[in-house]
């Protein structure tokens, strides 16, 4: 599976060390097919340069509460709603309120009933205060109240590569095409609805064969009353999971020449990573980094390594209109004037989530000279920042940005 690029650098040292490029395509609005799908066109964008304070709407920083029960080196599965957030890290599930006060955390590592042995995601359930782990490994869903306690254990007859909690007391199921992934037979399918005791609910995306490269796949959490979007390997397509039962194909994109062939994924013969690699030669295999929003779609945004190395393009869910942000090195990461514009790997309702440290913020705070300030002072909640102390580590920055 095409290892996820993960950018780790928050080194910068002013607008002068490095090159931002913020462009917005002012398109039409994205034409509807007859299946209600929304097809929008990329492969064509006139840019137009546009100061970042002038489509930030709004900053959030949420720093999260440590101390002796609860301490966060590192962490990348989390999750979050309009009263709390979820971590996983150090195989201990931690909850905080949404203002970042420590509640609770868990450990229940093992091979017994209610223990895992590593999970590849955590979500809070719609609906129910309680918590989702998913353990592909012993195949398996799990489900803690508040205190820890064990709710449900949910044994899946396939590895759950990525699951996340809808409401109605369903679970939607992301099995990959990878051949070790644990399904066998003709009846193979990408995506899986279940309810609480296991039960198959429903079917999509069926596929004739497994693969030995997965191409990536990323399932975002909008938000909106137990809704996710999902974009399946080697598609350029968003299906929406939700409410409930509910799954539709709701975007289209299109890279025209740029686009990857696919029909060689029903051509059996080609099974090998380095026979696909080939095949899409430096062509975009799919929409990796997908976030959405309310009102904004966010992806890694390379078409062509030759033309644009490093970007993430939005897509305003409403207007079809496109913005281009641009960094010039994969050790740089996407910000402006200290507030750090990583590509958002979570999304909740309005915002964009990015993590970052308290003393990398603070040192950022230091170096801001007073146009800078005067710029982001337009960023509802940028003063905020001033607040931040040492020990408020790590912290939550959630970024909303304007439609356009």
């Amino acid at each position: 599976m095409k290892s996820i690029f993960r950018i780790v650098s928050f080194f910068f040292g002013g607008l002068a060390l490095i090159f931002i490029g913020l462009f917005s395509c002012q398109s039409k609005k994205p034409s509807a097919g007859l299946d209600g799908t929304i097809n929008i066109d990329l492969a064509e964008a006139v840019p137009k340069q546009v100061p970042a304070e002038e489509w930030i709407e709004e900053v959030q920083f949420i720093p999260l509460e440590t101390n002796s029960d609860c301490y966060l080196p590192s962490f990348s599965r989390y999750n979050l709603n309009n009263n709390y957030m979820v971590i996983y890290a150090d195989q201990t599930i931690h909850l905080f309120n949404r203002q970042g006060k420590h509640l609770k955390s868990f450990k229940h590592w093992g091979k017994g009933p209610g223990e895992y042995t590593s999970l590849s995601s955590v979500e809070l359930i719609p609906d129910r205060l309680e918590i989702m782990g998913v353990d592909p490994n012993q195949r398996k869903i799990l489900c803690y109240d508040f205190d820890g306690n064990l709710i449900n254990e949910i044994k899946t007859t396939s590895m759950p590569f990525k699951a996340v909690p809808l409401d109605g007391g369903l679970f939607a199921i992301y099995l990959s095409r990878l051949i070790g992934s644990g399904q066998a037979g003709s009846d193979l399918h990408l995506v899986e609805i279940i309810n609480r005791e296991g039960r198959i609910i429903s079917k999509f995306l069926p596929y004739p064969f497994q693969l030995d490269h997965e191409g990536g796949t990323a399932i975002s959490n909008s938000g909106e009353n137990g809704v996710d979007f999902i974009n399946p390997s080697f598609s350029y397509n968003i299906y929406q999971i939700g409410p409930g039962n509910r799954f539709l194909k709701k975007y289209s994109f299109s890279f025209g020449d740029n686009n990857i062939d696919t029909t060689f994924l029903s051509n059996e013969k080609h099974l090998s990573g380095v026979e696909l690699n080939a095949a899409f030669t430096d062509k975009k295999e799919n929409l990796d980094y997908l976030t959405v929003t309310s009102n904004t779609i966010s992806f890694w945004a390379p078409v062509n390594r030759q033309k644009m190395q490093f970007g993430s393009r939005q897509i305003n869910r409403k207007t079809g209109h496109v913005r281009f942000i641009e960094v010039d090195s994969s050790n740089n990461s996407i910000n402006y004037s200290g507030i750090p514009l990583e590509f958002p790997l979570k999304s909740t309702g309005d915002y964009f989530i990015v993590t970052v440290d308290a003393i990398t913020l603070l040192e950022i705070t230091r170096k801001l000279t007073t146009e800078q300030k005067q710029f982001l002072a337009k960023c509802k909640g940028f003063d905020r920042m001033a607040a931040l102390k040492e020990d408020d580590n790590p912290v939550l920055i959630l970024y909303k940005v304007k439609d356009f």
